[in-house]
């Protein structure tokens, strides 16, 4: 129950839509199995009824306890029986992400503070092998390109971030799940988990001229 209101409380920020119960925009978590187990159906959630509740919440019983690394979509879905895979399936995203794999916790401190300085606050997971961050964005961006840009000015302004994440079918770790990927010696498995939160949003124009104001590397 615990982790299921996690998720939830997650997918909330990222995925806005969802709050609205007449929306034809969709989400999709996607098991990536790590182990020789069978493959899960993804799950696509509409809303946040008591019905997809339930859906999830029997989602990540078939997942848990097993070597399955769980992912969210960083883009919403149109109306479609696919699976999420494609460009055409894209409605549009509420976020600009920014993955700093194999990235250290003073690296990532100081990628939070320079955000700060031009007042970008952040929602951010650790994946168990680095950081990953999000700015939400106040209204639903539609340009298929827009990660790809974000991504090329992040690297432009001398952040480490992924220069892989272009493709706005991009999927993401979903916080309160288990990174199976990666095992040490002893079989531990580490937790992604939400290190930071918050619910302030921008406009896609105003993130691209603060990021502007510090000088290209």
């Amino acid at each position: 129950a615990i982790q299921t209101a996690n998720i939830l409380e997650f997918i909330a920020l990222v995925h806005p839509y969802l709050a609205n119960t007449s929306s034809s925009h969709s989400l999709e978590i996607r098991a990536i199995a790590r182990g020789h187990y069978s493959k899960l159906k993804p799950c696509r959630l509409k809303d946040l009824s008591e019905a997809s509740v339930a859906q999830l919440r029997l989602f990540l019983e078939k997942a848990n306890g097993k070597q399955y690394c769980l992912f969210y979509a960083l883009s919403a879905a149109e109306p479609t029986e696919n699976i999420y895979n494609q460009s055409s399936d894209i409605a549009g995203t509420y976020v600009l992400p920014m993955d700093l794999d194999n990235c250290d916790y003073k690296q990532y401190q100081t990628v939070r503070e320079t955000l700060e300085s031009l007042g970008i606050e952040t929602v951010d997971i650790y994946t168990g092998r680095g950081f990953q961050l999000l700015i939400l964005l106040k209204e639903l961006e539609r340009n298929p390109k827009i990660f790809r840009l974000f991504t090329e000015l992040m690297r432009r302004k001398g952040f480490a971030v992924d220069s892989q994440i272009v493709d706005n079918a991009r999927l993401f770790r979903l916080p309160a799940t288990y990174n199976a990927k990666y095992v040490d010696s002893k079989g531990f498995i580490y937790e992604a988990a939400l290190v930071n939160k918050t619910s302030t949003r921008y406009e896609v124009k105003d993130i691209f001229d603060r990021l502007e104001q510090l000088e290209d590397v």
